[in-house]
């Protein structure tokens, strides 16, 4: 279990203390029949720290709040421990995403930890600005609360997350984060690699549209009551010119037949 501790009062007036969080208090609950009752973990293990890897994969980054005048964010990531920041931070703004709130980030980093010891994983999203970057929002994760988890260190695969990115200076959701967590022992970090999670290289394919027929179309010319119809497409990739099928001229009824390839 752990709680922040906190210092001051909610609604201090000018003369009073303001409060803010001052550290955070961590310990172990259980409520046994017995006093002597087994409890289900060592009380050794929850003291003497123990050399381990974390691994933290970010999949892809879902609504986040635009930052831009644009309506969209050019995002990154920041990862690091609490404890350690100074030798821990993992930036990818050299590589930032250019304008999107649904970035895929398929980032990937491994942290040596000592648990207990190491608490805190914080993730942060901001927006690329060149100068003067904004925070979209971030998340906490305790990773000490997950080693002394044995249902979480029980599972082969580890769960992907939903993570809610959160901001000081809102109460609403800046967005999510999709990703997930390992922490391993010295000798399966050794053994078994990393995932890869980067997405597939893309391959050439060939996209082929028929076009056969019309029907039921709005007729625009009441003088004639016919339609000089034809159908027009575009895929949204840079590039691709608009193309379009021959004209079937005076069409009745809204019908119009085209037998027509791209």
């Amino acid at each position: 279990v752990s709680s922040e501790l906190h210092i001051g009062q909610l609604n201090a007036s000018s003369f009073g203390r303001k409060f803010r969080k001052v550290g955070l208090w961590k310990g172990f609950i259980a409520i046994t029949r017995e006093k002597h009752e087994k409890i289900g973990i060592e009380i050794r293990d929850l003291v003497t720290p123990k050399d381990l890897f974390l691994r933290v994969y970010v999949l892809r980054g879902h609504r986040l709040i635009p930052k831009d005048s644009n309506g969209l964010s050019d995002p990154y990531l920041k990862i690091w421990l609490q404890s350690q920041k100074k030798n821990t931070l993992f930036n990818t703004r050299k590589r930032y995403i250019k304008d999107s709130l649904e970035p895929e980030f398929s980032e990937s980093v491994e942290f040596p930890v000592k648990i207990p010891g190491d608490s805190e994983l914080i993730l942060q999203v901001w927006d690329y600005d060149g100068i003067g970057d904004d925070l979209i929002g971030e998340t906490i994760i305790d990773i000490e609360n997950l080693w002394f988890c044995e249902e979480w260190k029980n599972i082969p695969r580890k769960p992907i997350e939903m993570r809610t990115l959160h901001s000081p200076s809102s109460s609403f959701s800046q967005g999510k984060l999709e990703m997930f967590v390992e922490i391993l022992t010295l000798s399966d970090a050794k053994r078994l690699p990393m995932y890869n999670i980067q997405p597939p290289k893309p391959s050439p394919f060939e996209l082929r549209v028929i076009i056969w027929k019309t029907e039921d179309i709005t007729i625009k010319d009441t003088v004639t009551d016919q339609n000089d119809l034809y159908v027009s497409g575009i895929l949204d990739i840079e590039g691709i010119k608009r193309q379009k099928t021959d004209t079937h001229l005076r069409s009745k009824l809204g019908f119009a037949s085209f037998n027509w390839i791209i």
